[in-house]
């Protein structure tokens, strides 16, 4: 939601200002699915697990993205010079893509290939291949060697604080924490978004500001649930469903909400936040039909089919 409200947000208006460092939403992003990973596979190991993980991921990403990818290029919605056999298969999305947002889904594909390696190289080997990932991430970002590539990106590195997040929850599960931390974390980490946005933290290395704290959020929030296991609210689990099939045709979307906010005047007359919030809110609800009517049923469908 937070990235649906920075790509939608229009400047100079009290909402869109407020809600600018949303961007970084994709950081909280990048550190769950590295968590995600290892904490629902921690102890799997051998080749049926390797292939049940490839066969779920690929179910799970694919399909959808093409629904909503092939409409867009058929109707030029796309940059002309997009390259469409990439694009099918999230090679390299980091360019003039046809879904704009796609470059996360290739670093995500990325991530995937490489997770394989847990499988087989136990937690020990799994973290030597990962701290060498990010050696190299993180000297390519010192001295800048080759440009241009994703898997360089330093944003990679948040999958591999997602995952240490993920073992060090593992290791503690039978601690119980108070809500009183997983608020704590919050706090932090959306102060850091805010003050970090407009220059107001030490900016050296975006992913120590970012990645740490949302590590430390994703940690305590994970073990506060382990612990006290809530009953959350059904529009929370809801749009948590229906996460993936937001992201997928917010992008879009949002060029019809711009178009209406800059050429219907009359909307200036409630002010520009009240329009701007009821467009957010839309979009958020054609995510969720789209996960209800579409998304979920064709992922049901392949996983019964393919077994």
């Amino acid at each position: 939601m937070a990235v649906l409200i920075f790509h939608v947000s229009v400047q100079n208006t009290f909402l869109g200002n407020f809600l600018f460092s949303g961007g970084h939403g994709v950081d909280l992003f990048f550190v769950i699915s590295g968590f995600v990973m290892v904490y629902a596979h921690d102890g799997e190991r051998g080749l049926r697990a390797a292939w049940r993980f490839c066969r779920r991921r690929i179910i799970r990403i694919y399909p959808p993205y093409w629904i909503v990818m092939f409409p867009v290029w058929w109707a030029g919605l796309s940059y002309a010079d997009t390259r469409p056999i990439a694009a099918f298969f999230l090679y390299r999305q980091d360019r003039e893509a046809i879904i704009q947002q796609a470059w996360t889904l290739s670093m995500e594909m990325a991530f995937y290939i490489f997770f394989i390696a847990f499988f087989f190289a136990g937690r020990a080997g799994f973290a030597v291949l990962s701290a060498g990932w990010v050696a190299l991430v993180a000297y390519n970002f010192l001295y800048p060697w080759y440009s241009g590539i994703l898997l360089l990106n330093e944003r990679v590195a948040e999958f591999f604080m997602g995952a240490l997040g993920a073992y060090m929850v593992c290791a503690c599960r039978e601690v119980r924490i108070s809500g009183v931390w997983v608020l704590a974390a919050a706090a932090l980490t959306g102060a850091t978004f805010y003050f970090d946005s407009y220059g107001q933290l030490p900016h050296y290395w975006s992913v120590w500001n970012y990645g740490a704290t949302c590590t430390l959020l994703v940690s305590a929030g994970a073990l506060w649930d382990l612990s006290r296991k809530p009953r959350y609210p059904r529009w929370v689990m809801v749009l948590g469903d229906a996460s993936y099939a937001i992201y997928l045709m917010h992008y879009v979307e949002r060029n019809g909400l711009t178009y209406v906010m800059q050429h219907y005047p009359v909307l200036s007359r409630w002010g520009s936040d009240l329009p701007l919030a009821v467009g957010i809110a839309l979009i958020a609800f054609s995510g969720v039909l789209f996960h209800w009517w579409i998304e979920r049923p064709t992922v049901r469908w392949l996983h019964a089919t393919v077994g």
